[in-house]
């Protein structure tokens, strides 16, 4: 039988997943993502966090992955953060200027692997690795270009790269 055609089937499976995985609906998490929550606020580590969770080891970075990416967890992990910051009484500044400090300690130990370290690490809190989002948006000849594209049938897109490619256009 198809599944898709049978949505009480559907709606097993999609239980099912959400017990396997841990995922509930409502915004409640389970214990083994509070667990989740707690280990990845306090190490930044979201792959160890769901190893001290109680994830499989073959499967702790992919859950690792996908915890992360659920908006209700992302969401508790800051505020677990903010919370930490608080009770720690401790800022982002004050992280960095005891990071550059371990920094000149290197430096007079010629530790380049601390010194290095400490970099990545000032770099990681200014928000340096994170990705680049690039937007592009096309003129209005260019939109009229695509559409002149879309209108076109297999065979005369096919004839057009033809010509192009023999004046060198691709």
């Amino acid at each position: 039988m198809n599944i898709a055609a049978c949505p009480a089937e559907v709606s097993r499976g999609r239980v099912i997943a959400e017990q396997q995985y841990g995922f509930v609906d409502g915004g409640k998490l389970t214990a083994r993502q509070e667990k989740f929550v707690e280990h990845c606020a306090l190490s930044g580590n979201a792959t160890e966090a769901a190893r001290l969770a109680g994830y499989a080891e073959k499967s702790a970075k992919v859950m690792a992955c996908r915890l992360t990416k659920d908006n209700r967890i992302a969401a508790r992990i800051a505020s677990r953060r903010a919370e930490n910051a608080a009770k720690f009484e401790i800022t982002k500044e004050e992280v960095i200027a005891g990071i550059l400090s371990a920094i000149e300690m290197a430096l007079e130990q010629q530790n380049p692997a601390a010194m290095i370290s400490g970099l990545v690490q000032i770099g990681k809190l200014c928000g340096f690795y994170e990705p680049e989002v690039r937007r592009i948006e096309l003129s209005g000849s260019a939109e009229r270009l695509q559409a002149k594209f879309a209108a076109m049938s297999d065979d005369e897109l096919l004839e057009l790269a033809a010509r192009s490619s023999h004046r060198g256009l691709i």
